[in-house]
């Protein structure tokens, strides 16, 4: 399985379909140990910014293609830095 390191075993136990869709106040366990795992809020939030970053300059073009070139890179900028830059945090016991 490819996934990500659980910070309670430090085994790949978490798939990254799992990291993607946590949010800040929900959490997932580990596939390996059954632990809790979740993502911190300021983590989160700035994952979340290269996307709002090309949504924003977006809408100063008025070509659909630039539009959809900004607002894609972005999301995919976006998916990237909540892979590889946002990690993995202890939740519950």
């Amino acid at each position: 399985m490819i996934g990500l390191t659980c910070p309670h075993c430090h085994k790949s136990g978490v798939s990254i379909l799992q990291n993607l869709f946590m949010w800040p106040f929900s959490h997932s366990h580990c596939s390996v140990c059954g632990k809790a795992v979740g993502i911190g809020m300021l983590e989160s939030g700035m994952s979340s910014g290269p996307f709002l970053l090309g949504l924003i300059f977006s809408l100063f073009f008025d070509s659909i293609a630039l539009k959809a070139l900004l607002m894609g890179g972005g999301f995919f900028l976006g998916v990237f830095c909540r892979l590889y830059g946002v990690p993995l945090e202890r939740r519950g016991s």
